[in-house]
């Protein structure tokens, strides 16, 4: 059994019609303007395909996620902003549910193993196939220190005012 991950980006400007533009790398629906950018990630497992070697065409997988699960996020965040309204995490983890069987559908093998979200570089959530019933947040913090932490030379106070949290 092989994976195959597929990053499709995309963007929503919701004031704005959506252009198809020419630069599917960038995103497709291209931005125009400030728009929300967005990348859903798709994980679908088969063995390989003895004459081509591969598990899908990732072209296969562009166009599935482009017909099925990105209208459906483009109208959600449409409607919520002319309603004046945020679009939550519960809202995205229910638009997630609902293009997980569209996107499967299109696809009699491989099996759909994982579909995220990414909000932005450090945020995304996710669905497993093994546990669908769990919606995962994860995100990613930086952290670095070129310094000390703490000197005992100094009271408890005088530690947390110069190096802060870290302390």
């Amino acid at each position: 059994m092989h994976r195959l991950n597929r990053q499709i980006r995309f963007s929503i400007n919701p004031f704005a019609q959506a252009p198809a533009g020419d630069n599917s790398y960038a995103s497709k629906p291209c931005g125009s303007g400030l728009s929300f950018y967005l990348a859903l990630w798709v994980e679908l497992a088969a063995a390989l395909d003895p004459d081509t070697g591969f598990v899908v065409n990732v072209s296969r997988i562009d166009q599935a996620v482009r017909r099925r699960a990105i209208p459906l996020f483009d109208e959600a965040i449409r409607q919520a902003c002319a309603q004046g309204k945020s679009v939550m995490l519960a809202d995205l983890s229910r638009l997630l549910r609902t293009a997980w069987p569209r996107i499967q559908s299109d696809f009699s093998r491989p099996r759909l193993t994982r579909l995220g979200l990414e909000l932005n570089p450090y945020r995304t959530i996710q669905l497993n196939a093994e546990d669908s019933d769990v919606m995962i947040f994860s995100e990613k913090f930086e952290f670095a220190a070129m310094h000390q932490l703490w000197n005992t030379r100094f009271d408890d106070a005088t530690n947390t005012e110069l190096f802060g949290k870290c302390a």
